[in-house]
């Protein structure tokens, strides 16, 4: 084994950039990466009677449901034609940042609200919110490149600036040495 790498070191080395290269254009080629994910759902339950038009109750109390759908495009290329598909259409909702979009009803009954695109790094969050009803589910997120991606989000701690650096730094010094000691391993198997 030793021989035959000494023999074609050379040609085995000479393929590792192009190996490398194909990775790295897969990695960061241009495309949109849009992800979605439900930041909160929450029931409030208001001491508040519900009445029918003649006074009698219905209910001794009510139940306001909210929920925040957030989307982003995570990726180098604008998404064109982004469309989120909810089961029904929610009773309220808003939009954030509020911009333009259009929302139809589909044969199904589903209902969905389009954006024409939504830029790299842009963010995207759409407030439903109901009164005595079920809210309905996001159930798909797309655009004309990719389909979105349903990711889970919890809270998370945001670190002081310098931290980052540190953490970021860290991990360079960590690669440069990994590399240093990858190349002193070829460098030993070569002689």
């Amino acid at each position: 084994m030793l021989e035959f790498l000494q023999t074609h070191s050379k040609e085995a080395f000479a393929v590792v950039p192009v190996v490398l290269g194909f990775f790295i254009n897969r990695v960061f080629r241009l495309r949109p990466k849009i992800f979605y994910s439900v930041r909160h759902a929450s029931n409030y339950v208001i001491d508040q009677p519900l009445l029918d038009p003649q006074g009698n109750i219905l209910q001794q109390h009510q139940i306001i449901r909210t929920a925040s759908i957030v989307s982003e495009n995570a990726g180098l290329q604008t998404a064109k034609n982004v469309e989120y598909t909810f089961n029904w259409k929610p009773p309220i909702y808003t939009v954030f940042p509020g911009r333009a979009f259009s929302a139809e009803e589909t044969e199904m009954g589903r209902w969905s609200l389009k954006l024409d695109s939504l830029g790299p790094g842009e963010v995207f969050g759409i407030e439903i919110m109901s009164i005595n009803q079920d809210l309905p589910l996001i159930s798909a997120m797309r655009s004309d490149d990719v389909p979105g991606k349903l990711i889970n989000m919890i809270p998370q701690r945001q670190m002081p600036s310098w931290f980052n650096g540190a953490a970021l730094a860290l991990l360079c010094l960590g690669l440069i040495t990994l590399l240093y000691l990858v190349a002193l391993l070829v460098e030993w198997l070569a002689v």
